[in-house]
């Protein structure tokens, strides 16, 4: 199947690699969809409880009344008894059933969430990640250009001190290298909110994150097949939600249309 699970492997960096399962590991997006899975399957084993008997059992116990002393002339009259009991709704008209069949869809529905915010997660990482080193990338020549241009712009200082050129021609060069300064201070700020996003989604404190690649010499485009846009239907697990919260909430209707209808009970109880 195309693409594959581990598709960020196709990236060749470990760091990448290192990222996305320290993510999966620690993301808290992904830990609260793990717990909705845990609660639909309990809400689908209550809802399939309701297929068998109920039972019940009782005790009770009594002195007679009898108190102190006395109690040695009177015969004893305490009793004792142990009841059980059992009820049974017989599903005629599918209630229980449709309702076992819309909590087990539901439960359905979460498993495939909790694929989509893994998927969803991973992806953010892995952009995350590159747009870093992107922006580290025109940092660089940023920096480049600002010692090319105080250079250029040293040489038109003394050709102005000289008389050879203008104040004009200086007055761009500042402008140029002020332009280059704006730039370079903007990347730095996409830098920084990059690293607290990419932090809060690998679940840890923003302060003192960092990464260690600068650039992205040590990524490899991978190879991307061709494929067909009716495939997703097959592959996005968000789809696949929706397909389930569809089939739950046609069992749901079920459910209410056959609670309008007689319900039977049978009922049996017994002790002594």
């Amino acid at each position: 199947a195309w693409p594959a699970q581990d598709w960020w492997q196709g990236f060749g960096d470990t760091e990448l690699s290192g990222l996305i399962a320290a993510a999966q590991d620690g993301n808290r997006d992904i830990a609260i969809a793990a717990a909705r899975v845990e609660q639909a399957r309990a809400q689908a084993g209550v809802q399939r409880s309701a297929l068998f008997p109920q039972l019940g059992l009782g005790a009770d116990g009594s002195d007679g009344g009898c108190r102190g002393q006395s109690c040695g002339s009177f015969p004893n009259n305490g009793t004792m008894g142990l009841t059980v009991s059992a009820s049974y709704v017989v599903d005629l008209w599918g209630q229980n059933r449709n309702a076992l069949r819309a909590a087990s869809e539901q439960w359905k529905s979460a498993r495939f969430s909790r694929q989509a915010v893994a998927l969803t997660v991973t992806a953010d990482v892995a952009r995350q990640y590159l747009s870093i080193l992107s922006l580290r990338r025109r940092m660089a020549i940023a920096r480049e250009n600002i010692t090319a241009i105080e250079a250029i712009l040293t040489v038109i200082n003394i050709r102005v001190k000289a008389g050879a050129a203008s104040h004009l021609d200086l007055a761009r060069e500042e402008a140029q290298i002020e332009s280059v300064n704006a730039q370079l201070a903007a990347f730095q700020t996409q830098e920084k909110q990059g690293l607290h996003a990419l932090a809060v989604l690998l679940g840890r404190p923003p302060q003192d994150f960092d990464i260690m690649p600068q650039n992205l010499d040590g990524v490899s485009a991978p190879a991307v097949a061709a494929g067909l846009p009716s495939d997703l239907l097959l592959r996005r697990p968000d789809i696949a939600q929706a397909e389930a919260d569809l089939a739950a909430a046609h069992a749901n209707l079920d459910a209410a249309r056959a609670a309008f209808l007689p319900q039977v009970t049978l009922t049996g109880s017994g002790g002594f």
